[in-house]
């Protein structure tokens, strides 16, 4: 508690003020935004390939082809999504 004689200092002046327009903050920043979606992205062309590769071996055209439509779709409604977020 404070006594009558001392006042309640809003100003702080002990903390000092943090620069943050600093080029390396804004890089860190970046960086931990663009990774993880990078990484998302690398995932999903990974499975892609691995989709595409698993049932390639079945030797069933109709089924390639299925995955193959399948693999567009997703990049089509994956691309909308992210279109729609960079919107907002």
């Amino acid at each position: 508690m404070l006594s009558k004689n001392e006042s309640f200092d809003t100003t702080n002046s002990s903390k000092k003020e943090v620069d943050d327009d600093t080029p390396r903050k804004k890089l860190k920043i970046a960086l931990e935004l663009a990774v993880p979606a990078a990484l998302c992205m690398v995932g999903l062309y990974v499975m892609e390939i691995s989709n595409l590769v698993f049932v390639g071996q079945l030797d069933f055209a109709d089924a390639l082809a299925g995955v193959g439509v399948g693999n567009v779709l997703i990049n089509m409604f994956l691309y909308m999504l992210l279109g729609l977020n960079g919107a907002l």
